[in-house]
């Protein structure tokens, strides 16, 4: 995929500058996730009972002791088994969260926009919160902090998914995954799909429960460039000037939507969910989203507030 180069490549220049950096921009992250998190719960679809759902929810083999009704067709249409959602949990889940730290997610097309990156941490650090308001624990894969739901944990999830240094999904290691887990996994994902494919392999037989969150910025969906215009690969610095970025529009649309969609039938085929967020979007909007993949309508507007 190609990038706009006008905006300027961010670099690391020395461990006290980065540490800086990191410091300053920790408040800033720690706020937009609040602010998305209240708006969510204090919106038009207000939850009264933040909560995992559903898709989260332990599932078990169907037994003929089992009454038919019991069954849960919509997991079960994923496989060949036939699974029976557990009526309730005997522990908290633990949700683990990967976001990519590719140079690619830092690109932005105008400086009123967040970078893919800061809109991807935001994501990640609203969604943790409101899963450890619903008892969830949560925890970074690559993170050197305990899974928990406190806001000491929340606190260590803010800190090192600033300072995270993940930029390939290929490299996740499954063994730090347990059985049964959660996994939401944050980036672009403009990797080449059969790539993609093979780094998820491994880790999805592990997580049956699995979310991917795609951060585009609108450039990267609409290309709205006109006349001649110069773009450059962020990863590897290669350059390519385009005279007329108008007569490639129509074939770029067309090669961006198909990424998009292989990557949602990549999602669909191993029973996982995939948000899509725009960078121009509200936060929350696409907070709600991925919310309500975690909230069954019980859990989201059933039961004592």
């Amino acid at each position: 995929m190609a990038y706009t180069s006008d905006i300027p490549v961010r670099h690391s220049a020395t461990l006290r500058h980065d540490a800086e950096t990191h410091s300053e921009a920790l408040p800033a992250l720690v706020l937009a996730a609040q602010r998305a998190v209240q708006n969510v719960l204090s919106g038009d679809h207000a939850l009264r009972k933040p909560g995992i759902g559903e898709r989260f929810w332990q599932f078990r083999d169907y037994d003929p002791s089992d009454r038919p009704q019991d069954i849960d067709w919509r997991q079960s249409a994923k496989g060949d088994s036939i699974y029976v959602r557990e009526k309730e949990r005997q522990s908290a889940q633990n949700v683990l969260f990967w976001c990519s730290s590719a140079q690619s997610m830092d690109f932005r097309s105008g400086k009123a926009l967040p970078t893919k990156r800061q809109a991807g941490q935001t994501l990640a650090l609203a969604t943790a919160m409101l899963l450890t308001r619903g008892h969830e624990t949560v925890q970074l894969v690559n993170g050197s902090f305990l899974p928990g739901r406190t806001e000491k944990t929340l606190q260590h999830f803010a800190e090192e998914i600033l300072e995270n240094n993940a930029p390939d999904i290929s490299a996740l290691n499954a063994q730090k995954i347990k059985q049964n887990s959660a996994l939401v996994l944050v980036s672009d994902f403009l990797d080449d799909i059969d790539h993609t494919q093979k780094a998820l392999k491994g880790i999805s037989q592990k997580v049956r429960n699995g979310l991917l969150v795609q951060v585009l910025d609108p450039a990267e969906i609409d290309l709205p460039y006109d006349g001649r215009y110069i773009f450059e690969d962020m990863a590897h610095g290669a350059k390519e000037t385009i005279n007329n970025v108008a007569s490639i529009r129509a074939e770029y649309k067309q090669r961006i939507d198909y990424h998009i969609q292989s990557l949602k039938e990549l999602a669909t085929r191993q029973g996982w969910d995939i948000v899509l967020h725009r960078t121009d979007e509200d936060i929350s909007r696409t907070l709600f989203k991925i919310w309500m993949r975690f909230s069954t309508d019980e859990l989201a507007y059933g039961g004592p507030a």
